[in-house]
């Protein structure tokens, strides 16, 4: 996996766990870590190779 990928996919996986836990919470802080975590996704969607799938 590409170095750039990998930090995408670490940054993606953190603010995953972030998000869930703040929904536990009901943290209105969620929307906002919602939106980083699709912008992450969206990063590692586009440095990901085609056959590798992204982050989905």
């Amino acid at each position: 996996m590409d170095p750039l990928a990998r930090e995408f996919a670490y940054c993606v996986g953190r603010l995953s766990a972030t998000m869930e836990h703040q929904w536990l919470l009901s943290d209105p802080a969620s929307d906002l870590t919602e939106r980083q975590r699709g912008a992450m996704i969206s990063l590692l969607e586009t440095v990901s190779p085609p056959d590798q799938g992204g982050a989905r």
